[in-house]
């Protein structure tokens, strides 16, 4: 009775970040709109709601003046799913970008959110560009599954939409 049809099921992610956007509707409906402009979202599990504010911002007026933050804690999680995950999102018309390491095959869902957030807050953002040894004072490597999203972070740390949170 409560489970989705077979064929129909979305990813948990997916419904969460469904769930937010829900939510945010209700807030701008209620006239609160100065809470619903500060949704933000936490690594890979939310890096479509860029996207997807993008695309209602076009169908409904209300969304124009909504902005998003991604927030990420976790740069080992890309969130890599197969690019049937942008049909059942319906972000197929939006592409594949291969800057970030998606191909035809796979899209990557933290890439998105650091493409296409208005600001992106992480712990941290000036990663190591150069080869270096753990003894040196600035060691700070990026991780391993997380190499290819270097340039686009060093970009928006460039442009100023990569700020860091403070640790501790």
């Amino acid at each position: 009775k409560y489970m989705d049809p077979f064929g129909n099921s979305l990813p948990d992610c997916l419904i969460a970040a469904k769930m937010a956007q829900h939510m945010e509707r209700v807030l701008r409906e209620m006239g609160k709109d100065a809470y619903a402009d500060q949704f933000k979202g936490y690594d890979w599990a939310t890096g479509l709601m860029p996207g997807w504010i993008r695309e209602f911002s076009k169908l409904d007026k209300r969304f124009a003046g909504t902005r998003f933050v991604l927030n990420i804690h976790n740069m080992r999680r890309l969130g890599i799913f197969g690019s049937r995950a942008l049909q059942l999102s319906q972000q197929l018309g939006n592409g594949i970008y291969p800057a970030i390491g998606e191909t035809d095959e796979q899209i990557n869902f933290l890439g998105r959110g650091i493409l296409f957030a208005d600001k992106v807050a992480m712990v941290n953002p000036n990663f190591t560009v150069k080869e270096t040894v753990r003894s040196e004072e600035n060691y700070n490597p990026l991780p391993e599954p997380a190499a290819v999203l270097k340039p686009v972070l060093q970009e928006r740390l460039e442009t100023g939409d990569l700020i860091e949170i403070r640790n501790g």
